[in-house]
């Protein structure tokens, strides 16, 4: 959408006409910072507010929300001006250590003692001392810090740069992305944090160069610790690796505001003799959203979440959104699960490809793969009426038409469904027709994912044992001579779809195709490619739509109800 502000611009009184256009003052507050954002999502507000005077003090709090800021040196002065330090709420800090670059620099070339700054590479001590909390303390609209590094290893924030930022009172959310926490400490320093603000939200996650589980580290366990001891009552949303989470504290602590928890990494009680999984999330009556991507150590099975025969209540009974790597069978969880669940994903992490050794988890972690038959048998114990979102991953086998057909049946509510198929070895064509035909009961479905896993697809393995090439020509004439005529023959037969996305392989990352469905009166039904925003579909109304006739109110924590296809 691009926004004409022409009529809202004030004007001199003109002795032609005598009239005076309204200018922005006649706008109230959310109708100017609607204007403004979306001016700023199309890169464009930073040239409006030059405009004049007038709008560059409107664009202000707008335009400075959110600021990111690099250092590589220690930080004694900020590098954001004083005067905009008012209108900052969402601050991102991105760790450029010069410290390490040098050591890395001289290692590498064998210069050790002439390094500048000598000293470990895994504490970093850019971030903290008073410049910084001089800065935190004189934002007083600063309500979330994000921690980055431009370091993509084992390298972290110091316990005294974590205390700087968790000293400010009004603080809400803490996101931590790749660097560690209070790896390591200074000497004779503890685990200590003399004040933390009531944190609605806390997130961290490793680096992809994370080092082995065996090697967390203890004060960033202890840190942890220290901070769900403090924080459990007022969190609303906590993302933490499995690898530094105090289950036994998790599960003793009682969490009244907690509805979104996201546990990710390799999980050591998955070894014979522990308990199971849902022992530990207890006393968490509010959740909404629980995913649990949980790797498997080679050599170990999938265990279920609920053993059969283990009588417990489900501790979440408001459950939204579930997500489990490697189902089970057996396990009992999914016939506990409340009817109000709207979001079910049940796939491998990290996802079954074997085509593509490049995504596997290598000799660390293996992802067996479920067949169509068992995932069938889990979801016929299901009862969701109103999920509106599916992600499956599976192996084909003699009931993937009965595990399609039961899905069209079963949740008459799907919007959105994803599928990450595997063909069986000896069999190479995509049942198009199968595939449609079993899904066309689904009238309110609007988008659809598929790995197609075909047998010539750029990078696949042909029979003769070659790789296929997989440059960005490879790619394009796959796209379009082999996704582009399945996506027009699934669109012909499939009247309630709107958007079509493909696996697509690719370098270095696989991507999604996209095509959206278009139907006119001039020829059949076809698509055309798409990417980028176009990708978005609004599920706003349809889960309006679907709560009324439902006879339910729709309870939802974010106006934003764009969903990525």
């Amino acid at each position: 959408m691009l926004l004409d502000f022409s009529h809202y611009v004030r004007r001199d009184p003109s002795p032609w006409d005598g009239k005076v256009i309204p200018g922005l003052s006649t706008l109230n507050e959310d109708v100017l910072n609607y204007l403004f954002d979306e001016l700023r999502a199309q890169k464009l507000l930073a040239p409006f507010s030059h405009t004049c005077r007038e709008l560059r003090e409107r664009c202000m709090p707008v335009l400075f929300r959110s600021c990111k800021v690099q250092e590589c040196l220690p930080f004694v002065e900020s590098p954001l001006p004083r005067s905009l330090w008012r209108y900052i709420k969402y601050l991102e800090l991105v760790d450029g250590c010069y410290e390490y670059h040098l050591i890395v620099r001289a290692w590498k070339s064998g210069r050790m003692s002439h390094v500048p700054f000598p000293g470990d590479t895994l504490t970093c001590h850019v971030y903290e001392g008073p410049a910084l909390e001089d800065a935190l303390h004189n934002m007083p609209g600063l309500r979330a810090v994000t921690l980055m590094s431009s370091i993509n290893t084992s390298h972290g924030f110091s316990l005294a740069g974590l205390r700087a930022i968790l000293s400010v009172p009004q603080l809400e959310a803490l996101s931590v992305r790749g660097p560690l926490l209070a790896p390591d400490l200074s000497p004779g320093d503890v685990v200590r944090l003399d004040t933390v603000p009531a944190l609605t939200s806390l997130q961290y996650s490793f680096a992809k160069r994370r080092p082995r589980s065996n090697a967390v580290y203890p004060s960033e366990r202890q840190t942890i610790e220290l901070l769900l001891r403090r924080l459990h009552d007022t969190l609303r949303t906590l993302s933490l690796p499995v690898e530094v989470m105090p289950l036994f504290e998790l599960s003793t602590f009682h969490w009244p505001a907690l509805r979104e928890l996201r546990l990710r990494g390799e999980y050591d009680c998955l070894k014979d003799g522990c308990s199971p999984i849902i022992s530990f999330l207890v006393n968490m009556p509010q959740l909404r959203i629980l995913a649990l991507e949980l790797a498997l150590p080679t050599g170990h099975p999938p265990t279920p979440i609920w053993p059969a025969g283990l009588f417990v209540n489900l501790p979440w009974p408001l459950l939204e959104e579930f997500t489990v790597s490697f189902p089970v069978t057996s396990d009992a969880i999914y016939s506990n699960l409340p009817p109000t669940l709207r979001r079910l994903s049940l796939v491998c992490y990290p996802h079954h490809m074997p085509d593509f050794p490049m995504y596997t988890a290598g000799d660390r972690w293996h992802s067996p793969l479920i067949s169509a038959s068992d995932i069938l048998s889990i979801l016929r114990s299901c009862n969701f009426p109103l999920l509106a979102k599916l992600k499956l991953e599976y192996r084909e086998d003699w009931a993937e038409e009965q595990l399609l057909r039961h899905v069209g049946v079963a949740f008459p509510e799907l919007v959105h469904l994803k599928m990450f198929r595997s063909r069986e070895r000896e069999r190479g064509e995509l049942p198009l027709e199968m595939i449609t035909r079993s899904l066309s009961s689904l009238s309110r479905l609007r988008t659809f994912g598929l790995h197609p896993d075909l047998v010539d697809a750029p990078g696949t393995r042909s029979p003769s044992g070659k790789t296929l090439p997989t440059d960005d020509c490879a790619v394009y004439n796959f796209q379009e001579s082999r996704l582009q005529p399945i996506a027009n023959g699934m669109v012909d037969n499939w009247p309630s779809i709107e958007v079509l996305r493909f696996l697509s392989p690719g370098l270095p990352y696989h991507s999604w195709a996209g095509y959206r469905a278009v139907r006119d009166q001039d020829r059949p039904p076809h698509v055309k490619p798409i990417s980028g925003a176009e990708g978005y579909i609004d599920l706003g109304p349809l889960l309006l739509e679907q709560a009324k006739r439902m006879g339910r109110p729709l309870e939802l924590d974010t106006p934003n109800l764009a969903i990525l296809v």
